[in-house]
């Protein structure tokens, strides 16, 4: 099998370099109008790969040695692997697995012809189509398909502003965090700051003729700077609590309101409004549970309300349910209070 088609940018043409250019890096790769940049053991975006020479892009998730061995530390190791048409692959270490993410995004706006799958999982996700598609009812009554069409149209409307959407979805997650933390911690924090700082500024003082085996001053020392990495953290939540949150949350509702204010007779309000949600609620069509997109959304929420941690679902639907039940949620606790 012949060697991988990656070339060193040191040696590439002008053209190729100008093209580096133009892109912004992540992660120490870049994409590119004409190839993809990837990091190496001399620097960022030392190598680079035509399109031409591409058979497909994926990433790749693995498991650090002390998930095995329970020895060390437990985290994943994201990759994005590049696979030539000689069936060399190409891995590069992402700190970041939003990072890959963010890369196959733009990879695939460039070229979306090119597969952002490996093999085997193509394979899988075809199977769980086709696992999906034996859910859905063959003929649909004209009341329905012309809820689906509704619903395809207010997608469409809802991805001409996916920010505000994905920021709602973002503040409601972060309400909902703040929600399970308790005051107590902070104040136990503040007490603990105070008691450290006191002792740290005692010892700091302390006078010379102590024993020279304690070593009164850089004892103290390092406690000042624990009491200051302490005040630190406790000012970072500051910025980071439950009145903080609930407001971001209240802005993200009220600038999607705003948009529905522009198209009037939306299908979605604006606490749940999201693309995430049309998808559940025209699944729920497909499977001729509901006949109009109200009794989907209701029958997508009592769905949500019966997922919990001893209910075992598929990757697909668990982002699906991270991604929007805190919306639900939140909105149903403002309305209680």
């Amino acid at each position: 099998m012949s060697s991988s088609r990656a070339t060193s940018i040191y040696s590439a043409p002008i053209e190729i370099k100008e093209d580096l250019r133009q892109t912004t890096k992540l992660g120490g790769c870049a994409v590119g109008s004409r190839a993809i940049y990837l990091r190496s053991f001399w620097g960022e975006c030392s190598r680079y790969m035509l399109y031409q020479d591409i058979a497909r892009v994926f990433k790749r998730v693995a498991m650090s040695r002390g998930g095995f061995t329970r020895h060390g530390l437990f985290c994943s190791l994201a990759y994005l692997v590049v696979l030539d048409k000689d069936g060399q692959e190409i891995s590069v270490r992402i700190d970041q697995e939003d990072t890959v993410d963010h890369l196959l995004e733009r990879i695939h706006a460039i070229r979306p012809e090119l597969p952002l799958h490996s093999e085997a999982a193509e394979k899988r996700l075809k199977e769980a189509e086709e696992r999906e598609a034996k859910r859905y009812l063959e003929q649909l009554t004209p009341q329905a398909q012309a809820a689906l069409a509704d619903l395809n149209q207010a997608k469409l409307e809802l991805e001409k502003f996916l920010q505000p959407c994905s920021e709602l979805s973002q503040a409601a997650r972060a309400f909902r965090v703040q929600k399970r933390i308790y005051p107590f911690y902070a104040d136990f924090a503040r007490v603990i700051m105070f008691i450290v700082l006191l002792v740290g500024v005692g010892l700091w003082l302390a006078p010379l003729n102590w024993p020279p085996y304690f070593k009164a001053r850089p004892f103290g020392a390092a406690l000042v700077s624990a009491a200051v990495c302490l005040l630190y953290g406790l000012r970072s939540y500051a910025n980071n609590n439950l009145e903080k949150a609930k407001l971001r949350y209240a802005m993200a509702v009220q600038a999607l309101e705003k948009r529905f204010d522009e198209s009037s007779n939306f299908l979605l309000p604006p606490y749940c409004a999201h693309p995430t949600v049309i998808t559940r609620m025209a699944r729920v069509i497909r499977e001729g549970r509901a006949q109009d997109p109200q009794q989907a959304l209701e029958i997508v929420k009592s769905d949500l309300k019966k997922l919990n941690s001893n209910v075992a679902v598929s990757q697909v639907e668990y982002d699906e349910v991270v991604e929007i039940k805190p919306m639900f949620l939140c909105a149903d606790e403002l309305q209680q209070n």
